[in-house]
């Protein structure tokens, strides 16, 4: 499978390190149940959609501002509560946003960030 080579602008540890942020907390807080964690990502409409699916505990909507908080856990845990701000951060650094997405059996986290056009 080929893929065609998307372009970024922004700093290239940050992004890095809001990708390994999704996969890490997914690993994390997945629980017990947890068995697959899915990285895509997709050029949707001019935006980078990286995504992390899994199939863990979750978090319920109720708590998704909680969750993207500093600091902020949605319940016992051994993280910071800083790997989703970062990540939040880090996509908004970039001209992006964040998206946490509750879908029944899948917990998934997509940051969407614009890239340039090729000209």
């Amino acid at each position: 499978m080929e893929c065609d080579a998307i372009s970024l602008n922004g700093d290239p540890v940050m992004f890095e390190q809001a990708v390994l942020n999704l996969i890490n907390n997914a690993m994390v807080h997945g629980g017990v149940q947890l068995t697959k964690i899915c990285l895509t990502a997709h050029e949707v409409q001019g935006m980078l959609e990286i995504s992390a699916s899994d199939d863990g505990k979750g978090i319920a909507p109720k708590d998704f501002d909680r969750a993207l908080g500093r600091f902020s856990q949605v319940g016992p845990s051994a993280g910071s509560g800083l790997g989703l701000p970062i990540a939040a951060a880090v996509a908004e650094a970039l001209g992006g946003d964040i998206e946490l997405r509750d879908e029944g059996d899948r917990f998934t986290v997509t940051l969407a960030i614009p890239h340039p056009s090729p000209d």
